[in-house]
């Protein structure tokens, strides 16, 4: 974003609203043990978290898409537990870069 302080409060505030129906995507992926939609879900949520330099949350989120992509969920939800701890520790960071820049 070449420091462009705004646009990344808006990719904050556009992360936290769409931010738990990724993670959403995710649990209900693994619940349903659908490996196909564990790996796509998995993708967009590692993409979304890449924006801000999450390296925990988007290293779960890799490691998730790869157990989809294997088709062993086993260790899926054990790896969910790991990312969503990664992304609420994330959560106030954002909300506070949003507040900073003033982004309704």
């Amino acid at each position: 974003m070449e420091g462009d302080r705004e646009l990344l409060a808006e990719m904050a505030k556009l992360f936290l609203d769409v931010g738990p129906t990724l993670l959403s995507a995710v649990q209900e992926a693994i619940t349903r043990h659908d490996a196909n939609g564990l790996e796509e879900a998995a993708h967009s949520l590692k993409s979304s978290v890449g924006i801000f330099g999450a390296h925990t949350a988007q290293e779960a989120a890799l490691n998730l898409e790869r157990i989809g992509r294997g088709g062993d969920l086993a260790r899926a939800e054990e790896v969910y537990r790991s990312i969503e701890k990664s992304i609420k520790q994330l959560w106030p960071v954002l909300e506070e870069m949003q507040r900073k820049e003033n982004v309704p």
